[in-house]
C-alpha cells in the first residue's frame, strides 16, 4: 500500500514537472519567433534606410529623379561612381511588396532576390518638406516607412490575427541630397 501512495504522489509530481517543462518550452519558442520577426524588420529596414539616404547623390549634377513617385515600388536612383549615369549596380535600386509571398524584394540591377519574408504590409509614403503626403517628383524630400513582419509558425493560444504575433516598424527618411 505505501509503495502505490508513494509511485502515485512520484506520478504527481513528474507530471507536474513535465506540464512546466512544456508550459516553458513553448514560451520560449514564441519569444525567439518575435525576436526572429522583430531582427526580420529591423534588417529590412536598416537597409532600406541606409540605401534611402544615398538617393539622389550626383557628384557630376547629371539631373536624374532620385526617388521616383510609385504606388507600387520604392525606386532610388543614386550615381555612386561618380560616371553621370545611374546605370551600373546598386545605382538603380527598386524594392517591392510581394504580397501573395508575404515578401520584400530588392532588385540592384542583378536581378531581384527576397530581402524580408514574412511581411504583413510594407507602405512607403512619399513626403514634402512640411511632411505631408505628396505625389510630384520634385516635391519629394523624405519617404515615411512602415513594415509589419510576423512570426514564422501561428501561436494556438493567441486569438488575433490567425495565431500570428506581428512586429511593426516605422520609420521617416530624409535623404540629405534632395534638399539641395
Amino acid at each position: 500500500m505505501e509503495l502505490l501512495v508513494a509511485m502515485t504522489l512520484g506520478l504527481i509530481v513528474l507530471t507536474g514537472l513535465s506540464n512546466t517543462f512544456l508550459m516553458q518550452n513553448r514560451a520560449y519558442d514564441m519569444q525567439d519567433q518575435i525576436m526572429v520577426a522583430t531582427q526580420k524588420a529591423r534588417g529590412a529596414m536598416d537597409l532600406l534606410s541606409r540605401e534611402l539616404r544615398m538617393a539622389g547623390y550626383d557628384p557630376r549634377g547629371a539631373g536624374f529623379d532620385p526617388l521616383p513617385v510609385s504606388t507600387t515600388q520604392l525606386r532610388i536612383r543614386t550615381d555612386l561612381n561618380g560616371d553621370g549615369q545611374t546605370t551600373s549596380t546598386n545605382e538603380n535600386i527598386i524594392y517591392a511588396y510581394d504580397s501573395s509571398e508575404m515578401r520584400i524584394t530588392r532588385n540592384d540591377g542583378s536581378g531581384a532576390f527576397s530581402l524580408c519574408r514574412d511581411v504583413q504590409t510594407f507602405v512607403f509614403e512619399y513626403l514634402d518638406e512640411n511632411g505631408n503626403i505628396t505625389a510630384v517628383n520634385a516635391n519629394v524630400r523624405a519617404v515615411r516607412l512602415r513594415i509589419v513582419v510576423r512570426t514564422e509558425k501561428p501561436d494556438s493560444k493567441y486569438p488575433s490575427n490567425g495565431g500570428y504575433r506581428t512586429r511593426s516598424l516605422e520609420m521617416v527618411v530624409t535623404p540629405p541630397n534632395l534638399a539641395i
